[in-house]
């Protein structure tokens, strides 16, 4: 889907992040029209996540992790949650 295929409301679109995020395994729950707090079910509240919905440059909505580092286009839903479970996921140590 294009960019300008798309004319969504940041609330809708919160509303889509939030659902695909949980067909992956997270829980996450639309915080506000233009928040939605992500994490993996039963984990340290630290490794939650606050995606937050605005315009970019471009005046085109986009998807930012909470330190206002641009993820990726609003369009582009599955990319998020893919970077979205990256960042959340704690890494698994080896023992040696």
């Amino acid at each position: 889907m294009s960019p300008s295929a798309v004319s969504e409301d940041p609330h809708t679109i919160a509303k889509r992040l939030a659902e695909a995020c949980q067909a992956e395994g997270l829980s996450a729950a639309v915080l506000s029209p233009t928040r939605v707090k992500a994490s993996l079910p039963k984990s340290h509240h630290d490794l939650a996540e606050v995606i937050k919905i605005m315009p970019d440059e471009t005046e085109n909505l986009a998807l930012y992790w909470s330190w206002n580092e641009r993820i990726c286009a609003a369009t582009e839903i599955e990319t998020a949650v893919k970077s979205i479970k990256h960042v959340v996921t704690p890494p698994l140590h080896s023992q040696f």
